[in-house]
């Protein structure tokens, strides 16, 4: 399993689950079944393009090496390379809603596909760095349920502490596996840099090893069983916020220009730009949520203290 491979699996998915959803609507027109066949092959060769143009999810016709998004693939396929190449030119990130009607009508009838089926198959594709920005999220959203585990410990009397133990192996185990399993699905955008593959493992495997280390610490006496669990959740609190703010504030001031130039088949990028791949609203939860539970566990830790 590859780092491309798992980039390229929501749009894999994205593009099975369009294939099957129109392969099961009524209709015995040639090339419609023939482009499903040609989508498939696409599908399985994951020649997709290459998101350059700005930090988000955007369609994108023909990328600068020439790789084809699924509907430019199907028109390619019917021998209406002319055709790309005009829309490449005019909406290169486009929507198929906000394309020129002349430019698909001709082509759609053709291919036995509507335009609602067209929208259907055009993907969406990330950038690069979206990597980063996803981290940052995730670990901070991570931070709640790390905090939870940190309250019900405290809750615990210290002497039920086999009891203890269970929940917080348990916990972190449940927690750890739900990042590897979503991973492919909703976190990947694109070529991680080394330092946001560091980031990755340390999402994974950090709360795993930093668990392991203060239980080690507490079995040794080294460590306040009453406190320790307050003084856990204050510091997640805290680095929630902190990574909640920097992606808030980044997806208000970062404003990405799609570069211009030519393709390698020399058709200029045009068309809308894409929007930062920055979800602020879900940001601000992250962000409320994290002060939250910075100020409780501050009542907390001074409670015990």
């Amino acid at each position: 399993m590859t780092r491309r491979w798992l980039i390229d699996l929501p749009t894999r998915i994205h593009l099975w689950t369009a294939e099957q959803e129109i392969r099961h609507r009524t209709s015995s027109h040639p090339e419609r079944l023939r482009n499903l066949d040609v989508l498939r092959e696409y599908r399985k060769s994951r020649a997709f393009p290459r998101n350059d143009t700005g930090l988000g999810r955007t369609p994108y016709f023909v990328d600068r090496d020439g790789r084809h998004c699924a509907v430019g693939q199907l028109m390619r396929s019917s021998g209406d390379e002319h055709l790309v190449r005009r829309i490449a030119a005019e909406a290169n990130l486009a929507r198929i809603d906000d394309m020129d009607p002349v430019l698909l009508t001709g082509w759609a009838e053709r291919s036995g596909l509507t335009k609602r089926e067209l929208q259907r198959i055009q993907p969406q594709y990330p950038h690069d760095a979206q990597w980063a920005v996803n981290l940052m999220l995730w670990t901070s959203f991570l931070m709640i349920p790390y905090a939870l585990l940190a309250a019900a410990l405290h809750r615990m009397k210290p002497e039920r502490h086999e009891a203890r133990m269970t929940v917080l192996a348990g916990t972190v185990a449940l927690l750890t596996g739900l990042t590897l399993v979503a991973s492919p699905y909703v976190l990947t955008g694109g070529e991680p840099t080394a330092l946001v593959a560091v980031g990755w493992v340390v999402a994974l495997f950090g709360p795993a090893i930093v668990a392991s280390l203060l239980v080690n610490q507490v079995r040794r006496g080294r460590a306040d069983p009453v406190t320790l669990p307050a003084t856990a959740g204050l510091v997640m609190g805290a680095v929630g916020s902190v990574l909640a703010a920097t992606y808030v504030v980044l997806g208000l001031v970062w404003t990405p220009e799609p570069e211009s130039g030519a393709l390698s088949m020399a058709v200029p990028s045009a068309g809308p730009s894409s929007t930062p791949g920055f979800l602020v609203p879900a940001g601000l939860v992250g962000l409320v949520a994290g002060l939250v539970v910075l100020v409780g566990f501050v009542r907390v830790r001074r409670r015990t203290a």
